[in-house]
């Protein structure tokens, strides 16, 4: 006897629905897998850089141009550093200042504040 209108007997009906099981079987492994290494990548981009700012500015009335700059770099929970380059006639200097949870143990000049918030409103705008 056929059943439905796929012409199926009982016994390829039972074929076909193993068949089914079989491949939902794969599919439900293959899924748990995908799920697991998505969370494998989430944990590590969780302390990657995600937030970027740069603030260009002339920190000396005697050097022309904005080539001096606050880079701030910062993880999904505000962690990082901010790198400020001074460019001057006679010399550059670099400082570089740690961040934990978008605060720093070291005074922020205008400029690294700005950059940093910059970094911070790159990740809160993602969420």
């Amino acid at each position: 006897e056929k059943l439905f209108s796929g012409g199926e007997t009982d016994a390829g009906l039972a074929v076909a629905l193993e068949n089914l099981a079989s491949r939902l079987a794969e599919t439900t492994a293959r899924t748990e897998r995908l799920v697991a290494r998505s969370e494998q990548i989430d944990a590590a981009l969780a302390h990657a850089v995600q937030g970027v700012g740069l603030v260009r500015f002339r920190a000396f009335q005697d050097t022309g141009g904005d080539q001096s700059f606050a880079l701030a770099l910062a993880d999904g929970e505000g962690n990082g550093v901010v790198l400020s380059a001074l460019y001057g006639r006679g010399a550059t200097r670099i400082y570089a200042k740690p961040v934990q949870g978008w605060l720093s143990p070291k005074a922020l000049g205008e400029e690294e504040e700005q950059a940093l918030a910059q970094a911070r409103q790159v990740i809160v705008g993602h969420d």
